[in-house]
Order: structure tokens, then sequence, then C-alpha cells
């Protein structure tokens, strides 16, 4: 169960039914569709294993039709073979197959009754599926339109044999020996049918009349074998087994193929339903064998195994192409990328033009540090296909490490695709909350728990971030999801201890941080994950901290530790952070302390960033540096109140130093309390600062968007616009200072100018859900009403979370006098967020509006829970009459 911070909506609330629709994947890249179709021209076409096995990569990549029809072909070639049957079936029954097939069969039969290709599909159908009445029906159906054709009174006597109607069986045989008397196969069923009634010694002179006339019927002889035994004969029984063994050597030997083994027998029974079926077996894949175990064993992350395997498919000839290809993802697995970058070179070299492997290469050289090699080959895959989502946010986390500012935009890009959406929101929220961006961080957060909440990762980021928020309750149970997850994540259980600490809950911070300790010495740090699409399965590999130093200069990993419960005590009980006792030999200097806790800062490592920062005031560092570090810190952590308090005494101390130059240092202490005051809320000092900041910085872009958005929080629009002008002369296509100008524009009542800056906005950005937010308001206000909307729904469509949207487009409902409309789309937004009071009160608005009292009464009430200070909601509450409750 979900321990994230939000309330779930009770089951009889009216809205609590409407979920939001799940994401379809998109479409796999077109290239490597072909390449995973053309696998059919390598495999041997009699092979019925190699057939199964092909049905299997197909299915699982997608390519469901590809992969019945090789399973079809499987049991044409060997209607004995259990596993391919048992896999048609989950094909058939898991994908919706069958429902879709056979309706689209007996519509053209309605249609056309004379169709003869149709009803023999669909007696086919029927048969593979199960449903043996139907496909004794359908058969009989088609023999009166084609009474000669010896084929299908085969197909008929299967059926009334796997239905267990001998006798049937067998009259259909006699007719199908008239039509063609010398048919091996027709034999082969006559003499089973009469084995499998117990006339063993009948059955002898069909068998051996079907071997007369095909030689290398490998069924005949393996069914003689038996007849034999029975009459006691094993010399001979001895010698036609071996030559069944000879033709088929599956007769001889474990299979060793490819079973869709992920469906536990339950999830197969449910697929299935009551139609029974054979038990799971494993078909043999005589062309692809060892190819197939290496895959099966690297599933299983026995890489030795798989090695081995690989090794053996490579001296028997088996594909090369393939075998290299699952070497090279497993080499990425087990974290080997420079030999993995071998195989990728050379795979390149062979297909070129594959999105997939030009993907795998870059993550190779991402796993090696080679940034600038891995941006190109993930440029390279998305010019084959601009819609590979893994790419993008592989793409989007290259271009994190080498600062660039577009790698929102790659990790939007891949989000909008809808793929592995988990990992990508979550890569996404970590960028955010390293740049400070908190609110917008945990939207991203509820976005990738939204798509996997088994993920201990996505737990632990959020919890971590809840921290700097202020909310240990909520941190503490996003991070005990973490470790019921993942009993073996030390960031998890470091910063458990965190949380329970704020908590007052010392003894299990002490536990938390003994178990962390265990673990790993240091205290790791979320990391970005590159995401990788393996031959049978997606996987993702972690990114190594390319944008960050090692966290702790020199020194050797702690091995163990003397753990001392008393001291540990008194540190939690104390509510501070112990300070490690420092010896002279290894006191580092003030000045790279202060480097290590400017790069902990830009890197979003709060905690390392202020230890180091304590470390540089302890080492004689310049008191000015170490207060703006503080102060930044304290401000990207929320704590708004103690960051003034340190930008105004490195003010203080700039002030009275008058010897040095402290422009730099200026600078950013007036950005820092200006930045501080505005979270603040003090705006008379907030104005004073910005305005400081600009004179001293004229052309400076932060200082002139700092000070914008400080004159529109006093409601000095057109001053802001004017600004914000100046500062986009600097920097024309910043989508985000379009947005804020556009906004100014339309407070100051200018709706032309914020058209023009929110349409380049959103031409610069079209995941910018704020900028067509606000453009959909400046069209509602303009009376463009189908505009707007479609501004709104296309922000939903990249945030469907983004609050401000979902009103707009509520309001938008409101004014058509669609109100039912309206409350629904409150509803899609509750259904994810229950716990958003503005929301709940807008739709008990509605609700009123519409004649909904009591679910509007209890929507107010429920705001009020969740917000006890919401004096809207008391409000609504007590205007309402007592009747209406």
């Amino acid at each position: 169960m979900s321990t994230r911070p939000r309330d779930s909506i009770p089951a009889q609330v009216p809205w609590a039914d409407r979920g939001a629709a799940a994401a379809q994947p998109s479409p796999r890249s077109q290239r490597d569709l072909e390449l995973l179709r053309a696998l059919a021209r390598r495999i041997n076409p009699q092979d019925a294993g190699a057939h199964n096995n092909l049905g299997v990569v197909y299915h699982n990549k997608g390519l469901f039709e590809e992969a019945v029809e090789h399973f079809e072909r499987a049991l044409d070639i060997d209607p004995r073979m259990q596993v391919a049957e048992r896999n048609l079936q989950i094909a058939y029954f898991g994908t919706g197959h069958f429902e879709r097939v056979s309706a689209e069969l007996q519509q053209r039969l309605e249609q056309d009754p004379s169709d003869e290709d149709a009803r023999d599909r669909l007696a086919r159908t029927y048969f593979n599926a199960g449903e043996l009445a139907d496909a004794v029906r359908v058969l009989r159906q088609l023999l009166v339109m084609r009474p000669r054709d010896a084929t299908v009174y085969q197909r008929l006597a299967r059926a009334e044999m796997k239905a267990g109607n001998l006798e049937a069986a067998m009259v259909a045989l006699h007719n199908a020996e008239a039509l063609e008397p010398r048919n091996a196969r027709v034999q082969l069923l006559i003499g089973e049918v009469l084995y499998h009634r117990g006339l063993s010694l009948e059955a002898q002179e069909p068998l051996e009349r079907a071997i007369a006339l095909d030689p290398k019927l490998s069924d005949a002889y393996h069914l003689l074998a038996f007849v034999y035994g029975d009459r006691g004969d094993t010399e001979k029984a001895t010698v036609t087994a071996e030559r069944a063994a000879e033709l088929n050597p599956s007769y001889a030997k474990a299979e060793a193929g490819l079973s869709l083994d992920r469906y536990s027998t339950a999830r197969y029974e449910e697929l299935v339903g009551s139609r029974g079926g054979a038990a799971p077996g494993v078909a043999e894949g005589g062309e692809l064998a060892h190819y197939n175990l290496g895959v099966a064993f690297r599933q299983k992350a026995l890489y030795e195994e798989a090695l081995r395997e690989f090794r053996l498919a490579t001296e028997r000839g088996e594909d090369m192409f393939l075998v290299q290809q699952a070497q090279a993802e497993m080499l990425l697995l087990r974290g080997d990328s420079a030999a993995a970058l071998d195989l990728y070179r050379t795979l390149i070299e062979q297909e070129s033009g594959s999105p997939k492997i030009w993907n795998e290469l870059g993550v190779a050289h991402h796993q090696t540090g080679n940034l600038a090699e891995a941006e190109e080959a993930y440029d390279r895959a998305l010019e084959l296909d601009p819609n590979y989502a893994l790419a993008w946010n592989n793409l989007g986390v290259v271009r994190h490490h080498r600062d660039d500012d577009t790698a929102e935009t790659a990790f939007r890009s891949a989000a909008a695709e809808g793929r592995a959406a988990g990992d990508v929101w979550r890569n996404y929220a970590l960028m955010l909350h390293r740049a400070g961006r908190r609110e917008e961080s945990a939207e991203a957060y509820d976005r990738s728990l939204d798509a996997d909440d088994h993920s201990a990762q996505a737990h632990t980021g959020y919890g971590i971030l809840l921290m700097e928020l202020g909310r240990p309750g909520d941190a503490r149970a996003q991070l005990l999801q973490a470790v019921e997850i993942d009993p073996q994540l030390p960031e998890a259980r470091y910063h458990l201890a965190f949380a329970m600490s704020a908590l007052g809950e010392f003894e299990g911070a002490l536990r938390e941080t003994k178990l962390a300790l265990e673990m790993n010495p240091y205290i790791p740090t979320p990391r970005f994950r590159l995401l990788v699409d393996m031959q049978f399965e997606e996987a993702s590999v972690l990114a190594p901290e390319l944008d960050a130093t090692a966290l702790v200069a020199g020194g050797d990993v702690i091995r163990s530790f003397d753990f001392q419960p008393d001291l540990l005590d008194s540190v939690f009980s104390d509510g501070v952070t112990a300070k490690p006792p420092i010896s002279t030999a290894d006191r580092a200097p003030g000045d790279d302390a202060l480097a290590a806790a400017r790069t902990a800062l830009a890197t979003g490592l709060l905690e390392q960033a202020s230890a180091d920062a304590q470390r540089a005031a302890l080492y004689g560092a310049s008191r000015i540096e170490v207060l703006l570090l503080q102060g930044e810190i304290f401000l990207r952590r929320g704590a708004s109140g103690e960051a003034v308090e340190r930008f105004d005494e490195a003010l203080a101390g700039i002030a009275r130093d008058t010897t040095g130059d402290y422009d730099e240092a200026l600078r950013r202490a007036l950005h820092g309390a200006a930045r501080s005051l505005l979270d603040l809320g003090h705006m008379p000092q907030a104005v004073e600062a910005a305005e400081r900041l600009c004179a001293l910085a004229p052309g400076d872009v932060e200082a002139l968007r700092t000070l914008g958005e400080v004159l529109s929080r006093v409601a000095d629009h057109a001053r802001a616009a004017i600004v914000l002008e100046q500062a986009r002369l600097s920097a024309p296509n910043d989508s985000g200072l379009l947005t804020q100008l556009g906004a100014a524009y339309a407070a100051a009542g200018d709706l032309d100018g914020a058209e023009s800056a929110l349409q380049h906005a959103v031409a610069q950005d079209p995941f910018a859900v704020r900028a067509r937010t606000v453009l959909g308001n400046v069209l509602m206000e303009i009376g463009r009403t189908g505009e707007a909307e479609a501004q709104y729904r296309e922000a939903l469509r990249v945030l469907p979370t983004y609050g401000e949207a979902v009103f707009g487009l509520a309001a938008l409902e409101e004014g058509r006098g669609r109100l039912h409309e309206a409350v629904h789309v409150l509803v899609d937004l509750l259904t994810i967020q229950p716990y958003r009071p503005d929301a709940l009160i807008r739709l008990g608005d509605l609700l009123l509006a519409t004649g909904r009292p009591a679910e509007a009464r209890f929507a107010f009430a429920r705001a009020l829970r969740i917000d006890p200070h919401s004096k809207r909601a008391r409000a609504a509450l007590s205007g309402m009459e007592p009747a209406q409750a």
C-alpha cells in the first residue's frame, strides 16, 4: 500500500471511481521493429522450437500478432508441442487477440457466409484457443464447402481427439484416408487414435504404413516404439526409439527453449479460464539453443553461466549478431562498460540504423565518463526515431551532467512518450530537486510513483525532498516504504534516521543509522538511471555521478566501525549533527572545503554542503564566503528566515571591510536576500534588495528576473513588464522568462503583449505547462475559448496534476454552463491528488451549483481536515444549512 502524503477518496464518494486512463506505451522504433521481424529469416523454417522461441521474443517486445503467427507455425509443425500451445493461449487471452480476431471473423461471415478463408481461420482460432466444440462446428461447416479437402478432415479429427471424441475422430480420418490413401500423416493419426483407444496391436499396421510412406516421420517411429514395447519386443522398441531420436533429438534430451513463464499457474488459469491446457514445458530451439539458455541465465543474474552459454552459441555458429547483442547488454548490467563498448561498436558497424543499439552505445560511453560521445549516440538514436523515450531520458541525464539547460526538455519529451514512465519521472524529479525547484519536484515524484509505486529509489528521493520541505512525518512514511521495498538501500535508511530524529523517535533513528553504517560508511546520494531496451525486457543502470566530486576528500573507505550507542544517542537526543574530531594531519585547507561545499550545493547534496561549509569555517575560510554558502543552503532548504539572517550578516561584513573586492560576493548576498525576503513576504525590503541588485549588475538576467518577480508580487505589473522586457534583450528565447513576462503583461492588462510573449514561450518549449496555462487564461479573457481549451488540455497532457490548468479548464466549462463537465475536470485531478484542499473547495462550490449539497459538504469537510486553517472551507461549511447535510 502506498504511503504517499495523500488521502484516499472513500469509495462512496461519487467521484471516487473515476480513475485516470492508463498511459499507453508509444510504438517502438520502426527500424528496430524491422530488425526484430527480420529474425524470422534467421531460423530454420521447419524448426518448431525455433518458431516457438521467436514467438516469445516477439511477445515480450509487444509484437503480439507476429508472436501468435509463430506459435501457430510451431504447432503446425509439431501439434504436440505443449509449451507452444501454452504460449499461444497466453498470447490469445493475455493480449485480447482471441476476442478481437474471432469477432472480426464472425463479422466477415455475417456479411459473406461464403467466405471460406474467414471460416477456415475462425476454426483454427477456436481450436488454438481450446474452444473445441466451436472448432468442430465450424470445421463441419467448412467441409460442406470443401467436401474433398483431406486436410480439413485431419483438422476435424485432431479437434475431436483433443475433445476426447475418438470415434468421431476415426470417422473423420477414414474420410481423409479415402481421399488421400498415401498420406503418411493420416496413417499416423489413425495409429494414434487406435493406440489411445487401447488397440495397440491394431495401431501397429497404420504406423508402419506411415513410416513406409515417409521414412523421416519421427512421430510415427516414436509412437511405434511404444507399440513394440507393449508387445514385449524390446529390441525393436529400442531400435525404433533410437531412430525417432535421430530424426528428432528432442525425444532424447531435455528441451532448451523459451516459455512465457512470467505467468504463474494462477495467472495462466485466469487468462485461459476453464479451457485447460497442458503443463508448461520447454521447446527445443536447435538454431538458437545456447543463445536462449544464455538469455535465461542473464535474466536470473547468473552472469557467469550466461557468458558460458553465449561462448558456446558462438562456437556452435548460432546467430552472431543476436549473441553479441545479448553479451553487450549483459556487460552493461554488470557494469563492465569498457567491454560492452567494444561490442556495441562492432554491432553498430553491422547495423547502423538501429536506435536501440545507438542508445545502448550511448549508455556504455556514459558509464565510462565519455559524455560527448554519449550525447552524440543518444542524438543519433533520436534522429532515427524521434519518439524513442529511453534515448530522450538518457539524453536528459547526459545534458544535466553537462550543465545543459535543455535537459529538462529531454526529460519531458521522454515522459510524453509514456514508456518507462516511472524511471523517467524520477530522473526528472531528481533534476528539479537539485535545481531547487522543490514544488515541481514533488509533482514529478508523484508522477513517478503513480507509474511505479514499487520504486524504492523514488520513495527515497521523495522522502529526502519532503524533509527539505519541512514535512518529516510525510518523509518518514515515504522512507519507510522505500525500506520495506528494498531493505538493503542505505540512503533510504540514513534519511529515515534523519526523519525519525526530527520527529523525536531517537531509538528508531539509532537503529536505522547502525543498519545504514553497516551497509555503507558514507551517506549515498540518489542517482540518475540510464534506461536500456533489452532484447527480452527493459532495464536500467545507474548513471555515474559525473557532475560531483568525491564526497570525502582523501582517506580509505571505512571497512568497519566501533559502534558507540551512548555517543549516537546523545547526538540524536540533542538534535544536532555530530562533528567528528578533526586531526591536524587530515585537516583540509579552507579553500578546498569551500570548493567541496560549492560542488555539493550545485549537485543538491545539501547535508554534505552544510557539513563542508562548517568545515571551511573551522579551517579559517573567509567568513563572508561561509555565510553566503550557508545562506544559499538554507534558501534551498526552504528555511528563508535562517537564510536572510546569513545574507544580512554577509552584507554587514562586506560593508565593514572596504579593503577587499567584494563585487561578486555583494551580488550573491543581495540576490539571496531578495529571494529570501520574497519567500517570507517582506515585500518592501525585497524590493529594496532587488533594486540594489539591479543597480549593481544592470544587465544581469537573473537580477532583472528577480526584480520583475518582486514587482509582480507587489502588483506593480507595468513596471515588472518593463524590467522583464529588459531581461528579454539578453535572453530572448528563455521560455521561463517569457512566461514571467507574459504573466506580467496579462496582469497589467496588455493582452496582446501577453499573448505574443506566451506564444513565443510555448514555441521555445512545447512542454511549458505554466506558459500554456497563462496563455489559456489570456485567450479566455480575449474570448477565444476554443484556443484556450486547447492550451489547457495540452498542459494537462504533459502534467495532469498541474492545478492552475485544471482550474482554468474547469472555469471555462463553468462559463459555458457545462457544470457537470467542470465537476469531472476537478474529479480527474482529485483522483490523482486527493489531498488538494483548493481543488476540493472548488469542487464543493460546483457541487452546490449542481444541486448536490450533501456531496459538497463532504468536499468542504475533507478540505478542512486536510487544511484545518482553511478559512474558505470553514466559511463554506458554516454557511450551509444543517438540512443540506
